[in-house]
């Protein structure tokens, strides 16, 4: 990952002041501030190595105990897993990738629940909004944590119930094995609540 800091006027020291604090935070040693360039931090970090993984895979199957748990939580009963295949479903209705949740002849009009593709998140929350506010149906979401982003305070913020994940998920690969890293990025439940 990259941090930069947007103070033009930020000094050499400044910038070695910030970068000794976030080495502290992540307990990394490394030295990652080069003279005369006060603007850019960079790491080689798990987070870049596992974006580039997730542009080769992207589908990340949710472990039953968290989805459980939540369900259970916010008293939510998903009917239809929008984003699945039939090794990896919470639901016995599912869509596949080759239906395309995302096309018109698609419609969620039961409780539905998505841990969308990566690649495709804003579309999929766009898509879980509209159907919600549609057919008036729950709908449960598991996306990474990212609220400065625009889908976020488009079809998120002020329109559904979030739930922060305390701690990282290890998901489950395609092969049926829980991942040996836990996700690089903190994870939010988004819920839509439909009409009652």
């Amino acid at each position: 990952w990259q941090i930069l800091l947007l103070n033009t006027r930020a000094t050499s020291q400044n910038v070695n002041t910030v970068a000794k604090k976030l080495l502290i935070m992540t307990g990394n040693n490394k030295k990652y501030v080069r003279k005369n360039s006060p603007k850019t931090i960079t790491s080689g970090s798990r987070a870049v190595k596992h974006l580039k993984q997730i542009t080769v895979q992207d589908v990340w199957e949710t472990p039953a105990k968290d989805y459980n748990k939540i369900c259970g939580m916010f008293d939510i009963r998903p009917q239809l897993d929008v984003c699945a295949d039939r090794n990896n479903r919470k639901c016995l209705k599912f869509f596949t990738e080759e239906d395309d949740a995302l096309s018109d002849e698609c419609q969620w009009d039961v409780p539905y629940y998505m841990n969308p593709p990566y690649s495709k998140v804003k579309h999929f929350i766009k898509k879980a909004y509209e159907m919600s506010q549609k057919y008036g149906v729950d709908g449960l979401c598991l996306t990474y944590s990212k609220t400065d982003t625009k889908w976020f305070h488009e079809y998120v913020w002020g329109k559904a119930d979030i739930y922060f994940q305390k701690g990282r998920i290890r998901f489950i690969l395609p092969n049926g094995d829980v991942s040996k890293h836990p996700a690089p990025y903190p994870s939010m439940w988004i819920i839509y609540k439909g009409k009652k």
